[in-house]
């Protein structure tokens, strides 16, 4: 196991605020959805990799839908 799963939730929570800071610079805004995500990683039920696999699947069925 990494050291990365072993983190606290507050600094789990810290990690998100700077990454949404970054994005946020980047003109990228975080949606409800993908705040429910970070908050289930931060308390430790949903691991990263599964956020990760969530967001992807999300993508793939937007993008979807705007192609259609």
């Amino acid at each position: 196991m990494s050291n990365a799963h072993k983190s606290t939730p507050a600094e789990r929570r810290q990690a998100f605020v700077e990454a949404d800071a970054i994005m946020a610079l980047e003109g990228f805004q975080k949606t409800p959805e993908m705040a429910k995500v970070q908050e289930a990683v931060i308390q430790g039920s949903v691991t990263f990799d599964q956020a990760v696999k969530t967001a992807i699947d999300q993508a793939k069925i937007k993008s979807k839908g705007k192609s259609a």
